[in-house]
């Protein structure tokens, strides 16, 4: 089971003293603690992760928490995809895990986790969003150019949906302030937004330990839990210290019957010569291992690999067998149209994978909507 057992923190010294720092101290009791006076020193090569070696980073992984300060005005930013919104501030980055796709922030994926002392501030956000919804629906209108996930699908709960981030894993980042007094700050944060008319979490994770938020989280059905899957092949290679392929589907059961919303993230798809028959084979097991439950509220989100070109050079060097992986099937990742620093793959290939998907999604889990694919 993967867990956040951490040796030392850098915190910020204006930090200090702070809600999420006594919890942290809690939460970890005997952690070492070094005060830093401004949240860019985790930037230096002295203090951030910097071997390529895969195991000298895990380790350093393992070894490392950030509290940084931060005071800044929170905004909405109107996604359409996974959530009608995202907060334009993370309440936390950096992680746990090694997964050689990641290109969060354009950042080297070898960063620790991070959390905010202002996390617990996204709370307010919702409530004012939510007071001026009309002015949210409006906002989001004007940028994504279609209506709020509510309005425009018809099996969709009558909640405005809020993600808590794309940047960290929140079962893990949950583990950096749980303690015997304290749910931890992300099931914090679920259960005051679950006072909220109409407003839901929502969040992916690659993480099996679930046990805490079915614990703790007083109106699960208030929140939408992601669970991202891919052949377990492809897993251990491409997801260095996640949890198995089939500890996350017997989690989906767990959470559903608990009564969380679950859907299914199949993210990022790698492209292997083949590739058809490694998701046919992961979709039979999906349908196998469901319970009916978890399959009539079933949902998938897929996404294709997409990568920083800045980034994506570095993979042979920290990651080898998973750079042979995603350069070595029959697709090339090229530049997007509009975003030279992004890779894919080629539209006209996106299209025939799609037909694929779809063709696959249809014959083995027929039961399950796709919510977007790209």
């Amino acid at each position: 089971m993967t867990s956040i057992n951490p040796e030392k923190l850098f915190v910020n010294k204006k930090s200090v003293g702070s809600f999420l720092h006594k919890q942290i101290k809690k939460a970890h009791p005997n952690i070492e603690e070094e005060i830093i006076s401004t949240n860019t020193r985790l930037d230096n090569e002295k203090y951030n992760l910097i071997s390529i070696d895969p195991k000298k980073r895990g380790l350093q992984k393992r070894k490392f928490l950030g509290l940084l300060h931060r005071n800044s005005l929170w905004k909405l930013d109107p996604n359409g995809r996974s959530t009608d919104f995202l907060p334009s501030n993370m309440i936390g980055y950096g992680c746990r895990f090694n997964c050689s796709y990641c290109y969060v922030d354009r950042r080297d994926p070898a960063t620790f986790p991070k959390l905010y002392d202002d996390a617990l501030d996204i709370i307010g956000l919702i409530k004012h969003t939510m007071l001026n919804i009309k002015d949210s629906e409006e906002l989001f209108y004007k940028v994504t150019n279609k209506k709020v996930e509510r309005k425009r699908d018809s099996k969709h709960s009558n909640y405005i949906t809020f993600d808590l981030g794309c940047d960290s894993d929140c079962v893990l980042d949950n583990q950096i302030t749980y303690n015997n007094e304290y749910p931890g700050h992300i099931i914090d944060i679920i259960n005051n937004v679950a006072e909220i008319p109409e407003a839901m979490i929502s969040f992916a994770t690659k993480s099996a330990s679930i046990d805490n938020f079915i614990k703790y989280v007083k109106k699960p059905e208030m929140t939408r839990i992601r669970l991202s899957l891919m052949p377990e092949h492809h897993r251990s290679v491409l997801e260095m210290n996640t949890s198995k392929i089939e500890d996350r589907l017997q989690a989906i059961n767990k959470l559903v019957a608990a009564g969380f919303e679950v859907h299914i993230n199949l993210s990022p798809i790698v492209i292997t010569a083949n590739f058809a028959a490694e998701y046919a084979d992961l979709l039979k097991l999906v349908n196998d291992s469901l319970s009916d439950s978890a399959k009539k509220q079933m949902a998938y989100e897929i996404i294709f690999l997409t990568h920083s070109a800045s980034l994506f050079g570095k993979t042979p060097e920290y990651a080898p067998k998973a750079h042979d992986m995603m350069v070595n099937g029959p697709l090339k990742l090229v530049p997007k149209w509009n975003k030279p620093n992004v890779l894919s793959y080629d539209k006209a290939s996106k299209d025939q994978l799609k037909i694929i998907m779809n063709s696959l999604i249809e014959e083995f889990t027929p039961y399950s909507r796709i919510r977007y694919m790209f």
